[in-house]
C-alpha cells in the first residue's frame, strides 16, 4: 500500500465507529493515486479515538515502520534519534504461562524458582511458580510486566524468570544502567507513543521498540533527566513548566555533556 501515494488517511477507533455505524470495529479510510511513492508527498492523516479524540495533520508517511495514530511530528523527533543512537536491545518471552496458582511477591518461597506474569493495580509484582528454570534466571535484567504500558518494570539481579507471552525484558550486567532504562522508559513521552500504536488492544505493542533510542550511547547519559530529554534531544517541552529553571548551569555547558 505504501508503494502508492496516500493523499488522504483518516483512522477510527473501535470505540468512535461504535457511535456512528453501531458496531465496534477500527476503521481505516484512505484516498491513494495509483502512482508510484516518491517519499515526497505529504499525507493528509485524521484520528479519532476515545473521549472525541481528534487529531489533524500533514505527515509524510514512513513505509519502514508502523504508522503511529497520532503526534507524528513528535514521534519523527524520536525516529532521528533512533537514527543516531541505536535502539535499545529488548527481548520478548513468547510461550504461554505455567500453569500454576499466581503468588504475590511478599509471599515466595525462597527454594523455589518463579517467573514474573505482571503488576497489579495494588503496586504488586504477581509471580507464578516456573516448572523448568530459564536461562535468563541468573542474569541481571529488567522485566517488564505491565501489560499496558512500559512502566513498574522490576529490576532483577538474576533471581526470576518470566511467565506470559509477550512480556519483554532488557538484559544488562550493570544495575545502574537498569535502574536508568527503567526511568527512562516511564518518561511521558514513552508513555503517548505507547498510547499512540495501540491498534488492537490495550497491550503494549510490540512495534513500540522501534521508536525508543538507546539513551546508554549518549555521553554521559546518566545525566540526562526527562526534562533535558524533551529540550535538548527533541527540541521542546511536553507539557513541562518553567523551563528557565532546569538547568543548573549555563545552557551551553550541556554540549560537552551530551554532543
Amino acid at each position: 500500500m505504501f508503494d502508492k501515494q496516500i493523499y488522504y488517511l483518516e483512522l477510527l477507533t473501535d470505540s468512535y465507529s461504535k457511535k456512528i455505524i453501531n458496531t465496534s470495529i477500527q476503521i481505516s479510510n484512505l484516498i491513494i493515486k495509483n502512482t508510484k511513492n516518491n517519499n515526497k508527498v505529504l499525507t493528509e492523516k485524521i484520528f479519532h479515538g476515545k473521549s472525541n479524540l481528534l487529531y489533524k495533520d500533514k505527515v509524510l508517511l514512513n513505509k519502514q515502520i508502523t504508522t503511529p495514530l497520532y503526534y507524528d511530528t513528535i514521534i519523527n523527533k524520536l525516529l532521528i534519534l533512533c537514527n543516531k543512537y541505536g535502539l535499545i536491545k529488548y527481548y520478548s518471552y513468547n510461550k504461554k504461562s505455567d500453569n500454576s496458582n499466581k503468588i504475590l511477591q511478599s509471599k515466595l518461597n525462597k527454594n523455589k524458582i518463579y517467573g514474573l506474569e505482571t503488576y497489579t493495580f495494588k503496586d504488586e509484582y504477581i509471580f507464578k511458580e516456573l516448572i523448568e528454570k530459564q536461562d535468563i534466571i541468573n542474569k541481571p535484567k529488567l522485566l517488564l510486566c505491565y501489560k499496558s504500558s512500559l512502566h513498574n518494570g522490576l529490576i532483577d539481579n538474576g533471581k526470576y524468570g518470566i511467565c506470559w507471552r509477550n512480556n519483554f525484558y532488557i538484559l544488562n550486567d550493570n544495575l545502574d544502567d537498569l535502574k536508568f532504562i527503567k526511568r527512562y522508559l516511564e518518561f511521558k513521552i514513552f508513555e503517548l507513543l505507547n498510547q499512540s500504536l495501540k491498534y488492537n488492544s490495550n497491550f503494549v505493542d510490540i512495534t513500540i521498540w522501534d521508536f525508543i533510542p538507546n539513551i546508554l550511547n549518549v555521553k554521559s547519559y546518566d545525566k540526562i533527566t526527562e526534562n533535558i530529554f524533551y529540550f535538548w534531544f527533541l527540541g521542546f517541552s511536553l507539557k513541562i513548566k518553567k523551563l528557565k529553571n532546569i538547568f543548573s548551569r549555563p545552557f551551553r555547558a550541556l554540549k560537552k555533556y551530551f554532543l
